[in-house]
């Protein structure tokens, strides 16, 4: 099932490419349309139409404060700084957001159906560290897609083509730890395996960060094939492991939970990298990007996945000893 999930990784960047260096990147987007409607066909087709036994109404208070509290948020970072809207209406947005959000929060402790169900993330340790932890990792993954070609193209002065060939590298390092990850997992356990890849993770940023204009192809190939290794042990073994001590009648939410940290994170990941870029330009003065303006974005991104640290570390030495086989040492 995992594997579907990395086909698109795989072909979307050269075809962004071609779209961009032959034709016109408004095609990038209308080339959804068709994906979509196969896509829908097939869901029709083929999915399963379950339901729960037992319907619960829709918290409409609860739904409106979230989308608010989403909406401000990701749109606030995403224009911040950045020059898209007046620093004073980013700023507007930003402080929208976190109210509807701490309202939101009020809001759920009395009611019965929230939108998002915050109270599985109260005594769940592991389920906590998942969501949380995950956070900072997502941000910091999130925000590579977005700046890798923009170091490439503008820091290394390659063509769209070329730089989205070679992001290619990354999708193909993804797959292979779905090959041998059960095996990793049960001979080390999760929680080794969370706290490595992180450090690995790291690693592999800060090596971006003293990369040079004419690096060699193959130790860009091998950089991006370790990125894509270290970013599917880290999601696969958060999303099997997260699930792990929730009971099955509130799986739902927290499905729903995951789901939503997923989007939200990888989105404010995209405006965590291009607003330290932007930054950065800012306190050069400068207007467009070069080489050197990317170290700093990359040591930031470095920094995040250590902070999930706090959150894995603490983990129980034998947690999802049950799902994994591992038998401690």
């Amino acid at each position: 099932f995992s594997l579907s999930t990395v086909i698109g990784p795989i072909l979307g960047p050269p075809i962004g490419a071609l779209f961009v260096t032959y034709a016109n990147w408004r095609w990038i987007f209308f080339t959804n349309v068709p994906f979509c409607l196969v896509g829908a066909w097939l869901a029709l087709r083929f999915v399963d139409d379950l339901r729960e036994p037992e319907r619960s109404t829709l918290d409409v208070v609860s739904f409106t404060l979230m989308g608010m509290a989403l909406g401000g948020l990701v749109f606030g970072f995403e224009t911040g700084g950045r020059g898209m809207l007046p620093l004073s209406v980013a700023l507007t947005l930003l402080a929208a957001g976190s109210a509807s959000l701490v309202a939101y929060a009020l809001h759920a402790r009395g009611s019965t159906n929230p939108a998002i169900d915050l109270g599985l993330l109260r005594g769940r340790q592991v389920f906590s560290a998942a969501i949380l932890g995950g956070a900072l990792l997502r941000m910091a993954l999130g925000a590579q897609p977005v700046v890798l070609p923009l170091l490439l193209q503008l820091g290394f002065g390659m063509s769209a083509l070329w730089s989205g060939s070679l992001t290619i590298f990354s999708a193909i390092g993804a797959i292979t730890p779905r090959l041998f990850l059960r095996q990793i997992v049960r001979l080390a356990g999760f929680r080794r395996v969370l706290v490595w890849a992180t450090v690995a993770v790291s690693a592999n940023f800060l090596i971006f960060a003293v990369l040079w204009p004419g690096v060699p192809i193959p130790v860009l190939i091998a950089l991006l094939l370790l990125s894509g290794m270290g970013r599917t042990t880290l999601m696969l073994s958060l999303n099997t492991l997260g699930y792990a001590e929730v009971p099955p009648e509130r799986m739902s939410r927290a499905t729903t939970i995951v789901s939503m940290s997923q989007q939200l994170f990888n989105s404010l990941g995209v405006s965590v990298g291009a607003t330290l870029l932007s930054l950065t330009l800012a306190l050069r003065g400068a207007s467009d990007l070069g080489a050197a303006d990317f170290w700093p974005t990359y040591v930031v991104l470095a920094a995040l996945p250590l902070l999930s640290l706090f959150y894995f570390v603490p983990l129980p030495s034998d947690v999802g000893d049950e799902l994994s086989g591992h038998r401690g040492g």
